[in-house]
């Protein structure tokens, strides 16, 4: 059985270095036009950061703002909470100042989900982040079908420690292509030796530690693979990174409406 890595936390975008992303095989036409799409709703994701046992800052995990049903929540991978204990887990308001990730979560450990429902003051603490309608949640094609798809969140080697209560968090974007796979997980390609395109060109992609509950953007292809067809809709939940099959993989779309739903049964 080949070896899993799991992901503990995407992110990351700096002034720089701005929003990394994946060398896709279609051509430069396709990339930037995945850019501008993406970078529509890409503010949605954000960074769940906790403290290392020296006490410093550091990012745990990604989270995907969106509403359902007129409500408001934060989405992320459930081994994020497992693996750091929500106690320690924070997000950053609107003011800067660091609000605990904690308290009542809807959870499938099947899928590896979390999802938590704010309250009234937890969305004014978080108004600076655009959330995802709910029209924007959901398939881009049926499953089997291969899309474009570019997985956003915070990786934990691109964040710089500043001092000993200061990270940089800086957000990635990878893309490349996916499909939904038999399980209902949603499986986007990543060969981490391909490098990635930024504004200053191609380098070297990162580890993808950090960037667990992170969105899974997918983009219909029109026929034949070619130029992305907007709009983007979150198609997944990144949850592991598979390194010797060159995939990151995550729970669909499906799989989240699923779990929200199960809140008002």
């Amino acid at each position: 059985m080949a070896k899993v890595r799991i992901l503990s936390s995407l992110k990351r975008t700096g002034p720089r270095t701005a929003v990394a992303t994946f060398k896709m095989p279609v051509g430069e036409a396709a990339r930037n036009a995945v850019d501008d799409e993406i970078g529509r709703i890409r503010k949605s994701v954000v960074p769940i950061v906790g403290a290392s046992a020296r006490g410093r800052p550091v990012v745990m995990g990604s989270a995907v703002a969106m509403v359902y049903r007129a409500e408001h929540y934060l989405v992320t991978a459930h081994h994020v909470l497992e693996d750091h204990h929500t106690a320690g887990l924070v997000v950053f308001a609107s003011d800067g100042s660091a609000r605990p990730f904690g308290g009542a979560f809807l959870v499938d450990e099947a899928h590896d989900l979390a999802a938590k429902k704010l309250d009234p003051s937890e969305v004014r603490d978080l108004s600076h982040i655009p959330f995802l309608p709910e029209d924007r949640v959901g398939r881009v094609v049926p499953p089997g079908s291969h899309f474009y798809a570019t997985v956003t969140g915070y990786s934990s080697t691109a964040a710089k420690q500043m001092d000993r209560v200061t990270l940089d968090t800086r957000m990635e974007a990878l893309s490349n292509f996916a499909a939904e796979v038999p399980s209902g997980e949603v499986e986007v390609m990543f060969d981490k030796r391909e490098g990635a395109h930024t504004l200053l060109g191609f380098g070297h992609a990162r580890d993808q530690y950090g960037k667990s509950g992170g969105a899974i953007f997918g983009i219909v292809l029109d026929s034949g693979f070619g130029l992305p067809t907007p709009p983007a809709r979150l198609a997944g939940i990144a949850t592991r990174w598979v390194w010797r099959q060159k995939k990151i993989i995550g729970a669909s779309a499906q799989q989240l409406l699923d779990l929200l739903k199960s809140s008002e049964a």
